[in-house]
Parts: C-alpha cells; structure tokens; sequence
C-alpha cells in the first residue's frame, strides 16, 4: 500500500506501527494538530538489542536502514546501526511533535504514570483499573525459536560475505 493509503485511519482509530516514523510528512499534511500523537518509548539500548537479533528478517527495517538508507556493507550491521537507527527514529519524532498540542510520551517499561496521562488525552471511557492492569500481563514470544534460525541463518550468510570478499569469489 502507498503512503498516503497507509497513512488513512478512521475516526477514533489508534495506531502503532514503528515504520510512521518515515511518514511523518504524510501525517502531518493529513491530520496536522488535529490528531493525539502517542510517542511509545523504551531504553534505548533494549530497542537496539532487539533490532541486533532481526538481522535475519527478510525485509526487516533495521536491515533496510543499514544498507537502504545509510549505504553500509553488511559487515556494518551491529550493535551500533542499531543505536543509530533508534536515535533517528526518536528524533524525527521528537522534531515532529514539537508543535503538536495534543502529544505525551508513554514509557513502555514504566506505565504507571504515562497510563493515566495517556488516558486522559484521549478522553477514554470505561473500566481504567483493568484497562491501565492489562499492561502488566506478561507477554509470551512464541516466534522466539523461529528467530533464533534465522538469526543463525543471517550470521552465515554474513560469514560467507567475508570470506567470498577475502578469497574473491565468482
């Protein structure tokens, strides 16, 4: 789907998706201060971490960044470009909301107090004790061995790239 169809929600719809961050434009020009912008936040360096295992991902945006947009050799996709990946995304946020009237950080490992303000914005109705209680569920990760492969798969492909740059391959 192109931008300006992904970027089209109805009324009352919330959205989270990480890859907004590179249509920023696209909702500004549709919904400019009409909208409440939510910037979801963790330690940058958890971010990162979980960007370092997705390597592998076909198509993963971490990978699209490295060699799409930065142009780096694959021997590049580390720890670092991670880092880097996080603290572009969170500033072209952080720059895009700075005008926005309706706006609020929400600090995924500590809701408390991001949950009531969150809440408060968007003028939520209903049960706020069970709704604000259901961020404390312990998620599972039933893709966490699915990864683990194609993390592997990743590192091998990358120890062949080494090796056909060292010994010319054709």
């Amino acid at each position: 789907m192109l931008a300006d169809d992904k970027t089209n929600y109805p009324t009352f719809h919330i959205e989270s998706d990480n890859r907004l961050s590179w249509l920023l434009g696209r909702l500004e020009k549709k919904y400019g201060n009409d909208a409440v912008y939510v910037h979801l936040v963790r330690e940058p360096e958890e971010v990162a971490d979980s960007y370092n295992n997705r390597w592998s991902i076909k198509g993963g945006i971490v990978k699209a960044y490295s060699s799409g947009i930065l142009m780096q050799s694959m021997a590049k996709n580390n720890i670092e470009t991670c880092m880097d990946y996080v603290e572009t995304v969170n500033l072209n946020i952080e720059s895009f909301l700075i005008d926005k009237d309706k706006k609020m950080k929400f600090y995924l490992d500590a809701p408390g107090d991001s949950w009531t303000v969150f809440w408060e914005l968007i003028e939520a109705e209903g049960d706020f004790d069970l709704a604000r209680h259901s961020w404390f569920i312990e998620k599972q990760n039933k893709r966490k061995r699915i990864s683990m492969y194609r993390s592997l798969c990743y590192r091998l492909a990358m120890l062949l790239d080494r090796v056909e740059r060292c010994f010319g391959g054709g």
